[in-house]
Parts: C-alpha cells; sequence; structure tokens
C-alpha cells in the first residue's frame, strides 16, 4: 500500500512542473489517470489541474491539445480564470497562430464583461484586461505590418 496517497493537489503540484521540462506526455498520463480513477478516490481534475496541464501543452507547443483541454474545462463546468486565457493566448502567440490568439482574446473580452458586472470593485482583474488589450494590439501591429 501506499503510505502518501496522492490526492488532486499532488497529481495537479507534479503536472505543473512538467512545464519545466516540457513532458506535455507525462503531464496528458497523469490527467487520463485521474480521469479514470474510481469516484470514490476524488481524484477529478479542478481549475487548477485544467490550468497546470494547458500550461504545459501551450509551453510545449501542443495547442490542438491545449485547446481540446480548454474546451473540456467548459464542457465540465470549471471556471476559466486569466491563468487559463494567458496560457492559451501566449500558446498561440509562441506558434504563429494570430487568429486564434485574437479569438481567445476575444473571449477573455467577454470573460471579463461577465466578471466585472458581477465584481466591478476587483482591480486585478480590470488591470488583467487592461495588459491583455495592450498585448493584443501589439499582435494585431505585427500581424498586419
Amino acid at each position: 500500500t501506499n503510505e502518501f496517497p496522492l490526492d488532486v493537489a499532488s497529481y495537479t503540484s507534479v503536472i505543473a512542473a512538467c512545464k519545466g521540462v516540457k513532458d506535455w506526455a507525462l503531464a496528458m498520463k497523469l490527467y487520463e489517470e485521474m480521469k479514470a480513477a474510481p469516484k470514490g478516490q476524488n481524484l477529478s481534475p479542478n481549475q487548477f489541474t485544467y490550468n497546470a496541464l494547458i500550461g504545459v501543452l501551450t509551453f510545449s507547443g501542443k495547442m490542438n491539445t491545449a485547446r481540446n483541454i480548454f474546451n473540456q474545462m467548459q464542457i465540465e463546468k470549471h471556471s476559466y480564470d486569466a491563468l487559463t486565457f494567458t496560457n492559451m493566448i501566449l500558446g498561440y502567440c509562441r506558434t504563429l497562430q494570430w487568429q486564434d490568439a485574437i479569438d481567445i482574446y476575444s473571449m477573455l473580452e467577454h470573460f471579463m464583461e461577465e466578471y466585472e458586472a458581477k465584481e466591478p470593485e476587483n482591480v486585478n482583474h480590470r488591470s488583467v484586461k487592461r495588459q491583455s488589450t495592450k498585448d493584443v494590439e501589439n499582435l494585431k501591429e505585427f500581424k498586419y505590418k
């Protein structure tokens, strides 16, 4: 028996560590293990797991897989956050998929509008939106030069 049973946080931490060595295959294997675990083990991936996995995939240039995981988050009713969008936008920029980066940014704008309607005093999210707007404007200028 395992003296130190793995939990969601353990899996998520190891998945996040895969980014540093660009071991997207191990990250996906761990994610699949979590998905296949019996419900009683409480290993279902959470928002943090998904963000860690998306970070590994986008950093490794696996944008199709990252987009599938991004979509899976929504199917499973996990919330996107600034990190989710940032990882996707940066991944698309690294792989020169400018239109996809702009499309994700548009989703971010919609997300921010909904969030600000609920939490108008949250300065952090407004600053993320301002910085993202500058980044995308720079991206558009670069793309269309």
